[in-house]
């Protein structure tokens, strides 16, 4: 494998979301909208899978890694309609110019 310490550069970027997204989610969890939170759970297991396939199949545990694959073929799905949720939510606080 090509780089077997990736796991630990997706762990920064984890760190990065918290640091960057602090202002404006993790700072303010309970003004945040549902639809937020779900994203924010889910994109979260998403960098998390990703690290975490990683490893795994770093450590020799090819079963357990595909299985890992298989459980992404679930979070995309609910990561885009986490963006559709985001964006409407969004599209309704703010105003139209065009109106």
């Amino acid at each position: 494998m090509p780089y077997p310490r990736a796991h630990y550069f997706i762990a920064l970027v984890l760190l990065a979301t918290i640091v960057g997204f602090w202002p404006s989610y993790f700072g303010n969890l309970g003004e945040a909208p549902l639809a937020f939170h779900v994203h924010g759970i889910v994109a979260t297991a998403w960098v998390v899978l990703v690290a975490s396939q990683s490893w795994l199949i770093h450590s020799g545990r090819n079963t357990l890694h595909r299985n890992f694959g298989m459980a992404s073929l679930v979070l995309l799905p609910l990561l885009t309609g986490s963006l559709v949720m985001i964006s409407n939510v969004s599209a309704a606080e703010t105003p139209s110019r065009y109106v």
